[in-house]
């Protein structure tokens, strides 16, 4: 295992140590000619990466020996992924990879990680994809100007892949698909926020296995806070402490007759456009298990079939604040405030939603050493 550094003052033909970086593109190409794996490629500022074509790591890693591309300070400390108390993402130290029009980052090997980093740009496919299987993405702040309909700001597909503690905006005044995909099996987003201005914050398709929602903020978005579109009848989605609220459309929106099922656990769907949950006729089930749910416009369940619910639901009453059990759902802090009936309600004293409430503040950190 090596220790490589990258540096956006890097005037190229370095050898990757800290007194003598790459360039990015440098610790790319190393990264995709050393098959073994297990090499850390640190960017050693904050600074900002103009790129002016797509960046690709294709490199097959072990799985138990990945490359890994961290964001670090100007003394090559890395990144310490941390989410604010409010669920939002810490940019403190992190590069910037600005790409020009139509380009983005690819990840098309396997077992590859990339932590801590700052993604703009205007590309109508994914600006970040994580094709390759057994890869992560873990704390990007990722956001797509596109208006294209498929536009999306992070997409996750390999098999076994996952994100986690990402920001990520599909800010395209139009068209723009949703901010964060899945379309792969078994591939997860944990702790992630999203929104996309005028599709879905979150959106599962062509899912063959299960697709995995943990303490996921989905909201303000012009369509759904997740759209699932899954076609394969063995399909799983399982939705678990997220919170869907602000969105123009549903809070759940399934709309494929041939996913198995989507479980609906420890959730606060309100404040939406449309229902909290809606399968629009489809024969795929909703199952739900200690959801919270009030306040969407249209009501709060539009389902033709529940023979899997789960009847410990808490109180659907309508009360006129979609907000209320939030800290300021208008400053986008979604953590349950002091008095919410949302905290500990459950057998197993498990709150609903995103976030615990944590007096005093106090973030959640991933540091990567």
């Amino acid at each position: 295992m090596a220790t490589l550094y990258w540096s956006s003052a890097a005037s190229g033909g370095g050898d990757g140590s800290f007194g003598d970086p790459f360039t990015l593109t440098e610790a790319i190409d190393d990264a995709n000619a050393e098959t073994g794996g297990g090499n850390d490629y640190i960017g050693l500022d904050d600074g900002t990466y103009s790129r002016t074509a797509t960046d690709t790591i294709s490199v097959n890693c072990p799985v138990d020996n990945p490359h890994r591309f961290i964001g670090a300070d100007s003394s090559g400390n890395p990144t310490i992924v941390e989410l604010n108390p409010n669920g939002s993402l810490d940019e403190t130290d992190m590069p910037l990879l600005s790409y020009s029009s139509g380009n983005g980052l690819s990840v098309t090997g396997n077992s590859n990680l990339i932590i801590g980093l700052q993604v703009e740009g205007d590309r109508s496919s994914a600006l970040v994809s994580m094709n390759g299987n057994g890869s992560e993405a873990t704390g990007l702040k990722v956001t797509n100007a596109s208006t294209n309909a498929n536009g999306v700001a992070l997409q996750v597909s390999g098999h076994s892949s996952r994100a986690c503690c990402c920001d990520l905006y599909q800010t395209g005044a139009s068209g723009g698909a949703a901010a964060g995909v899945i379309s792969g099996a078994h591939t997860n987003f944990i702790d992630c926020r999203a929104t996309s201005t005028s599709g879905s914050a979150f959106y599962t398709a062509y899912n063959f296995g299960a697709s995995t929602f943990t303490r996921c903020i989905g909201y303000g978005s012009g369509e759904h806070g997740l759209a699932v579109v899954t076609t394969n009848a063995n399909g799983t989605v399982l939705v678990e402490g997220c919170t869907f609220y602000d969105n123009d459309g549903n809070a759940i929106d399934v709309s494929s007759s041939n996913i198995a099922v989507t479980k609906v656990k420890d959730s606060y769907l309100s404040g939406n456009g449309g229902y909290a949950a809606d399968d629009n006729g489809a024969s795929g089930l909703i199952s739900l298990d200690n959801v919270r749910a009030h306040d969407n416009a249209s009501g709060n369940w539009n389902l033709s079939t529940r023979a899997l619910e789960v009847a410990i639901r808490l109180d659907e009453t309508d009360s006129g604040a979609a907000d209320q059990d939030f800290v300021d759902a208008a400053g986008l802090d979604f953590r349950l405030k002091p008095g919410s009936a949302a905290i500990h309600q459950t057998a197993r004293g498990i709150s609903i939603g995103a976030s615990d409430p944590k007096p005093g503040g106090g973030a959640r950190s991933y540091a990567f050493a």
